[in-house]
């Protein structure tokens, strides 16, 4: 999931760098919008990640 992102470059980083105050519901929404996409990707990447643990141990 990314947790990271939205939280804490919306909600922390942003607000300290450029001056803005953060906004609860922009936060709120890209956390939640971004939640489909790294579901896809995670479940991608974790099939990639098998395959090649499982051909390092030798066996394909």
């Amino acid at each position: 999931m990314s947790f990271v992102h939205p939280f804490f470059t919306y909600g922390f980083i942003a607000p300290i760098l450029f001056g803005f105050t953060p906004n609860k519901a922009r936060v709120m929404f890209l956390l939640i919008s971004y939640i489909p996409g790294d579901t896809v990707i995670g479940a991608i990447s974790a099939l990639v990640a098998n395959r090649i643990a499982n051909v390092m141990r030798g066996g394909i």
